[in-house]
């Protein structure tokens, strides 16, 4: 592979996550970094992989740098960036995260459903409803904003 480009090591990295060669994967996203340290996609793959292995400190590591590198066209970075919040139980921050991907991307069904759900999470209930709304809106086949909004009026109906 070309020493001097970083996209066949990402892509190659892509291959091996794929076929769970974690190790691999993660090997091909540093040699695709070092080969630009400038492309955000390198840190966004190897972000995930790391939240594969359950290393989130460092996959939040990896977000952060791929926001920091293309600031304007992360709304899947920053939606992941807030996954791995909420799961760290940083739910405002991971808030945060999701109001960005959404001012980015508005019409990202996944960041408005990963939203209703901090929203629940957090005891906003009818806000989250409002964002499951819009989730089904953009995307009506979606299957984890039609089952977390059945989940929802189903306990609103309970109170």
């Amino acid at each position: 592979l070309d020493s001097a480009n970083s996209w066949p090591h990402n892509n190659k990295g892509l291959v091996f996550n794929d076929l769970g060669k974690r190790e691999e994967a993660l090997r091909c996203y540093d040699r695709a970094i070092e080969a630009n340290p400038t492309n955000s996609w390198p840190y966004y793959n190897k972000g995930l992989v790391l939240n594969d292995l359950g290393k989130k400190e460092e996959a939040l590591a990896c977000y952060n740098k791929a926001i920091e590198l293309n600031p304007t066209n992360s709304h899947t970075y920053n939606n992941n960036k807030g996954n791995i919040l909420n799961d760290l139980g940083n739910k405002e921050e991971a808030l945060a995260c999701y109001n960005k991907a959404i001012e980015l991307a508005p019409t990202s069904s996944r960041a408005y459903n990963d939203k209703g759900v901090i929203l629940t999470d957090l005891g906003r209930k009818e806000d989250a409803l409002v964002c499951y709304d819009k989730a089904i809106e953009l995307d009506p086949a979606s299957v984890s904003a039609n089952e977390n909004r059945r989940v929802l009026v189903e306990s609103l109906e309970k109170e």
